[in-house]
């Protein structure tokens, strides 16, 4: 939902990303188009009138403006993710650029001796990296960001807000023991991430950053009550 819940704002398999009306979804008031392929991430931010848009395949990261769906700046999640480890600007767009022209291709002998390292450069510069997950700190102007393939979240501050534009902050940025799968701030001022083996808590402290606040391991958990599910059916059951 945007901002005070005026619009209800979804994507579809094939990429299409629409602002609907709420309650009356079926009145589309806009279309934000440029994904073609599945959509993984939409969040409309809260302290700017902004919206993030991500395709699953890592093909396209986007930022739009939310009333006029105009698109401020289009990138690869390896391009993305390039820029935020050297905290360079994300923008204007620059996605409809006609690409670079390829490097004239390595003798035989020579691309056999370097495929090892290629590979290891390819990671480490963020290639096949995918958007997995984003989540906004509203009251702190704060967005973060997760890949599939990075261990760190990356950190973005919204500019006023007539600029609104994002600039990465490295110094604010987090660092996990696995990439992230989900990101959540259900609590004004802390940070949830929800990584393949614990659940990380991270609170607001002095000077705007975020410090671990909790840990918890999913293999300690303790697993929902069978008989506490089936009473609340029955309840649910007894109501109607």
């Amino acid at each position: 939902f945007t901002p005070g819940g005026g619009e209800l704002v979804t994507a579809d398999r094939e990429g299409h990303v629409r602002a609907s009306r709420w309650p009356s979804a079926d009145i589309i008031e806009r279309y934000y188009l440029t994904h073609t392929s599945p959509v993984e991430v939409v969040l409309p931010l809260a302290a700017l009138p902004l919206l993030l848009t991500a395709a699953g395949s890592g093909a396209e990261v986007c930022l739009w403006r939310c009333d006029g769906a105009e698109r401020l700046w289009k990138r690869s999640a390896a391009e993305l993710l390039r820029l935020l480890r050297h905290a360079a600007p994300l923008g204007p767009d620059a996605g409809d650029a006609p690409p670079p022209a390829p490097p004239p291709a390595p003798s035989p002998v020579a691309a056999s001796a370097s495929a090892g390292s290629e590979a290891a450069e390819g990671s480490a510069c963020g290639e096949g990296a995918v958007l997995r997950c984003a989540c906004e700190l509203a009251a702190s102007r704060l967005l973060y960001l997760g890949f599939d393939s990075e261990r760190t979240l990356h950190a973005l501050e919204g500019a006023e807000a007539a600029e609104a534009e994002l600039r990465p902050r490295p110094g604010l940025a987090l660092e996990l023991r696995s990439p992230p799968l989900a990101l959540q701030s259900p609590v004004q001022g802390r940070l949830f991430a929800l990584c393949e083996f614990e659940l990380l808590c991270f609170a607001l402290g002095e000077g705007g950053r975020l410090a671990p606040s909790a840990s918890f391991r999913l293999s300690e958990l303790p697993p929902p009550s069978v008989s506490s599910a089936a009473a609340a059916d029955g309840d649910e059951e007894g109501e109607e």
